[in-house]
Parts: structure tokens; sequence; C-alpha cells
């Protein structure tokens, strides 16, 4: 289960991304044991997939299917604050992929004042 944020529920609601396996008493009887959170109500929908255009053939396809629920608690649900990129190394992963992308060109990345120390930063903490 994956916790969706939704800023159009009610305060007393959370959406979440399930299995399409999964059904209604399922997702009840996993928040109520797990997080031991009162669950008054369950809704479900199977979302369609998105079409897409295959590059190879052109012929159109579709994504998988997914399942969300929005699920209705007795008390007021507080999101999680949203997590910093630089914690999972999003930085170093986008220079990764600038060199990779430029590694016949010969150029050297030069990063920005404010990219420099955000890097730095994220070097000393994997050191750590």
């Amino acid at each position: 289960m994956t916790i969706v944020r939704d800023p159009k529920l009610a305060p007393n609601q959370a959406a979440f991304k399930v299995p399409l396996h999964v059904n209604k008493f399922d997702i009840k009887d996993y928040l109520t044991n797990l997080y031991k959170v009162t669950v008054t109500d369950v809704r479900t929908v199977v979302l369609p997939g998105r079409p897409k255009v295959d590059a190879r053939s052109g012929l159109k396809i579709l994504d998988k299917r997914t399942k969300k629920a929005i699920v209705t608690l007795s008390e007021d649900f507080v999101y999680p604050p949203p997590p910093k990129m630089e914690d999972f190394g999003e930085i170093q992963s986008k220079f990764t992929t600038i060199k990779f992308n430029n590694r016949l060109h010969g150029w050297r990345i030069r990063r920005t004042k404010e990219e420099s120390v955000i890097y730095n930063k994220a070097m000393e903490s994997m050191k750590e």
C-alpha cells in the first residue's frame, strides 16, 4: 500500500494505491491491525491504464491498471511531510545522467554554487 496525497479529500479521509487483488475487507483489516486506527468506510476504484504509443511499432498500448482506495477514518488524518530529494541522492543521479549523456562530447560538468553546496553536503553525509 502506498499513500497518495489528494487535497480534494476531507480531513478524515486518506487515499492509498493498493494492489488489484486486495479487497475492502483486507484494507480495513490491514489499517486497523497495523496502525491501530478506526476505519469507518473504505471505497475502492480500479483506474484504467493510460494509453501510450509504442516507440518501436507505433501501436497504441495501455499501461497497467491501478487500484485506488479512499479510506474514511474516525479521526482527522494528517499527511506526513514530503521527503527532501537531497536525502535520496537526486543531485548525484542528476549529474550522473548529465555526465552519461555528455560523455562523447568531452565537456566537464560545472555546477552552480548552490548545487555545489548541496552536493558537498550530500557527499559528507554519505561518508558518515
